[in-house]
């Protein structure tokens, strides 16, 4: 095996990879947003008006909370509350 040969190019390519991975895991994050309570879910967004659309679908990830509610508000925030 040539001297130099790949080595470079491996630590690029592995760094990139990387970068790459923790860049999916922040956006992933970031697109379902923050669970919120019921309680915080009436007093800081039903009330003040600040949700824009209600999107309810079935949570099969886990047995005892089967849906989750994803909340888009008027300013672009996205957050979620797991229905029982």
């Amino acid at each position: 095996m040539p001297s130099g040969g790949g080595g470079p190019n491996f630590l690029f390519l592995a760094s990139l990879m990387g970068f790459s991975f923790l860049y999916l895991i922040s956006t992933y994050k970031q697109a379902n947003g923050k669970e919120i309570t019921y309680m915080d879910f009436v007093n800081q967004y039903l009330t003040k008006n600040k949700i824009k659309m209600i999107s309810v679908s079935q949570d099969k990830s886990n047995e005892t909370f089967q849906y989750k509610a994803e909340i888009e508000c008027h300013d672009g925030e996205k957050v979620y509350l797991v229905l029982p």
